[in-house]
């Protein structure tokens, strides 16, 4: 039993190392971010004015590219990052259950003050085995909505 603790031991360690150890790298819309046997791709950013922010809206792809699980989306899953590390949080609270083999378009909203500068979209939605080999790449990257 003392092995596979061990060995969970050096999994968890190795992959929060490969975490702390890189950077945030940012990509364009329309590149797809793949979290395990998901994927997220922005297909589209519309964002107006309002009286004191700006209001942002997502068109996201999410592919279930599982053979048999379903995914669960949450508008949560996404927030929006600023040039200073600001976390914006989504205003939407949309959910969305994925079949095995299936996609779906979901638009999550942000407010964010008019002085941000370079926002980015960024993505957590936990660690899964698939994470564990990449260095959990899906968190670390960004997209820009600049």
């Amino acid at each position: 039993m003392w092995r596979w603790v061990g060995f969970a031991l050096c999994v968890v360690l190795l992959c929060a190392s490969a975490y702390a150890s890189a950077g945030v790298g940012t990509v364009r819309p329309g590149t797809t971010i793949v979290h395990d046997d998901f994927t997220y791709t922005v297909e589209r950013v519309a964002a107006h004015a309002e009286k004191s922010s700006e209001m942002y809206e997502v068109t996201l792809r999410v592919e279930n590219r599982a053979k048999r699980v379903p995914y669960l989306w949450q508008d949560a899953i996404a927030y929006v990052v600023d040039e200073h590390g600001h976390k914006y949080h989504p205003i939407s609270r949309g959910t969305l259950k994925l079949a095995a083999g299936s996609k779906a378009w979901v638009h999550p909203r942000f407010r964010l003050p008019q002085q941000v500068r370079k926002p980015t979209l960024r993505f957590w939605d936990s660690v899964f085995m698939g994470d564990v080999f990449d260095g959990v790449q899906y968190a670390r990257t960004a997209v820009a909505l600049y």
